[in-house]
């Protein structure tokens, strides 16, 4: 696993080098670093990134977006329920589903 401090570190060189550049070059960095957060956060692995969903998560992207995040969302007892949250669409299985339910 990485650190997850290695990973904040990554993702605010990704956002430094993407405020600089223009076009195209800086739509590739934001998506790289949204790939980064999202693998990082769904304990994606491999080409677990790759199946995720793009017109599936522009089609929720404004459910739940009226949550409030909490001033300390990682203290021990927090309640997180409702924060708002990015619904992540997948394509295919996911860890082991079998699509039944």
């Amino acid at each position: 696993p990485v650190c997850i401090r290695t990973v904040i570190t990554l993702l605010k060189m990704i956002k430094e080098e993407a405020m600089a550049k223009e076009g195209d070059e800086a739509k590739e960095l934001w998506k790289v670093g949204a790939a980064i957060a999202v693998a990082q956060m769904g304990s994606l692995r491999g080409p677990e990134v790759f199946m995720l969903d793009l017109a599936g998560i522009r089609a929720h992207i404004e459910k739940d977006r009226q949550g409030v995040m909490p001033d300390s969302p990682l203290d021990d007892g927090e309640d997180l329920f409702g924060v708002t949250h990015v619904y992540l669409a997948m394509i295919d299985q996911f860890k082991g589903e079998t699509g039944v339910r």
